[in-house]
């Protein structure tokens, strides 16, 4: 692992691949950084971002997404997130999504603006629309149904301090669904992809193996 600092004047970085991972990772141009969609980077000791969220970015675009996984908190950050739309409602493009911030970020549905908005109730078993105001105050330890039906596809910004380090999901199991029969929507909460059959690193409490994705 070696350190990396971003500083003085220029455009806008774009990291090469970091395979080995760095030590310490320091931004303080205002231009800032962006890890493409097809770059993952790990941090493993500080990462500092000085200049605020758009000094940080991760793209999404139909080729993928950037990655990041990193040990320190409350890095402010954009995460984008990339998804296909249609105006067709019947065409089933539906994505599970979720806010990869902290859950003090008070996040509201102004983030999905143009796309229709769900949440899970586990105890009816029921999809919830959240209607047009962009208003809404959103749950980031909850997952969430959208369907962007303004064009081919569209991109979510997510601004602040991103997560790192222990999280847990909003999950319940009561009746009439409960005793094993209860769905939850569970949130990635991280701006990187998760390997659901870790050995270690996470738990899964009164959580089956199985996983469910809609394939849009």
């Amino acid at each position: 692992s070696s350190n990396l600092t971003v500083a003085g004047t220029g455009s806008n970085l774009t990291l090469p691949q970091v395979t080995n991972g760095l030590n310490n990772f320091t931004i303080s141009r205002a231009a800032g950084v962006t890890i493409s969609d097809t770059r993952n980077l790990t941090v493993n000791g500080t990462l500092t971002n000085s200049v605020g969220n758009a000094a940080l970015t991760l793209k999404s675009t139909s080729s993928g997404t950037g990655s990041l996984i990193h040990n320190t908190a409350n890095v402010p950050a954009t995460i984008q997130r990339y998804v296909t739309g249609s105006s067709n409602l019947t065409a089933m493009m539906y994505h599970m999504v979720s806010v990869p911030l902290v859950t003090t970020n008070n996040s509201t549905s102004n983030l999905f603006f143009g796309s229709y908005l769900c949440d899970f109730t586990q105890s009816t078993n029921s999809w919830n629309a959240l209607g047009a105001p962009t208003n809404t105050p959103l749950d980031e330890t909850r997952g969430y149904m959208t369907y962007y039906p303004a064009g081919a596809n569209t991109t979510y910004s997510f601004e602040g301090p991103i997560n790192n380090g222990s999280f847990t999901a909003l999950t319940s199991a009561t009746a009439p669904y409960g005793a094993n029969l209860g769905w939850n929507l569970v949130p990635n909460p991280y701006p990187s992809a998760i390997d659901w059959n870790a050995a270690s690193g996470w738990t899964k409490t009164n959580i089956g193996g199985s996983i469910y994705f809609w394939p849009a």
